[in-house]
């Protein structure tokens, strides 16, 4: 027998191969292999499905099938198609494949992955990959065997098996699938109620990072993915105030009296006696003078990894809201226009001058509603403070691909000794203000497009 000609693979368990022998093609309805495909990993639901209660990870399924001692898949060895729980908790995602009989060395790469993380040319994004190559085993001209591979969000961004060197094949089918019992996806709920002002945020597991969001270096600049694991904590439910940082703390930079907009102190909230800022979010601060005032108060500055969390409204969404772009309404953005900032682009300038920050929660659409609360102007308003010093993508401190309440605490090798701050501002345009985008500049500079909140660790509820 000659080597396999044509191989096709299908999903949800048809198979048909032809094959090769004595120059003469004939269709092979026996001699199959039966490759089923499991993971731990959450999906979406499918068609009659109850909704999931964790955020899906993964949507698509690859495999590839190799001839011996070949590095590119045979013609009709390649099948891609969407995945959900039905497919999976049925025992659907597998495939048959018919190689030629009794011949070793076929290998299968079979990958799940994120569609939206896959270049345009369709390739899955390695680092948010779940990737294992199996050796497939030989199979009798007569018979069907069955074999199965397992796929864990525990090796994600990190290959199992190469075509070098497969790793085997587990023998039989699925006894049942493990579809969604990864314990990192599972929602957490705080156990106390939070503290005063603040709500409580679930723990879970999102995607941090997108490699088809828009970025810049350092400033805007988006990491890869990477997948997050976050447990549950207490957040501010809006910035905070002029009012309520006057307890504890006393600004350096202040505003000036004036709303003209001439200089960048007249955009500053804070004031040494109760002014008509009391309610604002402050500004003009520094990230120590941010960061001493969440101490004061028991509590700190969010990660980078919570901040995210909560601006991608737990799902990985590019706004609290979800994908569309913001109307003036939706959020406090684009209100530039006055004074030094009169050439800036600015869709929602205002009627008069200043523009500058909003109350807490102008913007109809830029929050997160929860079981304890709503979180507000997590896109616009101000840019916040968190607690990480910047570091790069290719840098020891995002070199992992699945993190468990990440905090970057070292100084990148290549920009310096920079803090972070996320989110958009009331002077931003809506492309500034998509989850994924962070900021790296110097924790002493004070400006009025730039605010914080504060977080506080929660004891997981049983």
């Amino acid at each position: 027998m000659r080597a396999l000609r044509h191989l096709i693979v299908g999903s949800l368990a048809t198979a048909l191969a032809v094959v090769s022998c004595k120059d003469e093609e004939r269709v092979v309805t026996e001699g199959q292999l039966l490759l089923y495909v499991d993971t731990d990993a959450p999906v979406p639901s499918g068609p009659g499905q109850r909704p999931s209660t964790v955020t899906p990870l993964f949507d698509r399924l690859r495999i590839d099938v190799f001839p011996p001692a070949s590095d590119t898949p045979c013609p009709g060895c390649t099948n891609e198609f969407e995945i959900n729980g039905l497919v999976l908790g049925q025992k659907k995602a597998s495939f048959g494949i018919a190689p030629a009989f009794e011949t070793a060395g076929y290998r299968a790469r079979v990958r799940m992955f994120k569609t939206d993380f896959a270049a345009a040319t369709g390739e899955p994004n390695a680092d948010s990959t779940i990737d294992v190559t199996v050796a497939l085993p030989p199979v009798d001209a007569t018979n069907k065997r069955e074999v199965s591979v397992f796929l864990p969000v525990e090796s994600v961004g990190q290959p199992r098996g190469s075509l070098a060197d497969p790793v085997p094949v587990a023998d039989g089918a699925l006894d049942r699938s493990r579809v969604g019992s990864w314990p990192g996806a599972q929602r957490v709920d705080c156990a106390a109620p939070a503290p005063e002002g603040a709500v409580c945020v679930p723990g879970g597991a999102y995607w941090m990072g997108n490699p088809n969001a828009p970025g810049f270096t350092p400033a805007g600049y988006v990491l890869q993915p990477r997948l997050v694991v976050i447990s549950p904590f207490y957040m501010s439910a809006n910035e905070v105030t002029v009012r309520r940082f006057r307890r504890f703390a006393v600004a350096q930079k202040r505003w000036t009296g004036s709303s003209a907009g001439s200089t960048a102190a007249d955009w500053c909230t804070f004031t040494a006696e109760p002014g008509p800022w009391e309610d604002h979010p402050v500004n003009c601060v520094t990230f120590e003078e941010a960061r001493g005032y969440c101490k004061a108060v028991g509590g700190d500055l969010p990660t980078e990894a919570q901040f995210e969390y909560v601006q991608g409204g737990l799902v990985g969404n590019v706004f609290p809201w979800g994908r569309d772009e913001p109307t003036c309404t939706d959020a406090v953005y684009g209100r530039a226009g006055w004074g030094t900032l009169a050439t800036a682009l600015s869709p929602c300038k205002p009627a008069v001058p200043p523009g500058s920050v909003a109350k807490p929660g102008e913007g109809v659409r830029d929050r997160l509603d929860l079981p304890t609360g709503t979180l507000v102007d997590l896109a616009g308003n101000l840019n916040e403070w968190v607690r990480d010093r910047w570091n790069r993508i290719d840098e020891a401190c995002w070199s992992a691909k699945l993190h468990h309440d990440p905090f970057c605490e070292t100084t990148s090798p290549s920009d310096g000794n920079l803090a972070v701050h996320r989110g958009g501002n009331w002077s931003d345009i809506a492309a500034r203000m998509i989850a994924t985008t962070r900021f790296g500049r110097s924790g002493t500079q004070a400006d009025a497009q730039t605010g914080f909140r504060c977080v506080w660790p929660a004891v997981p509820g049983r």
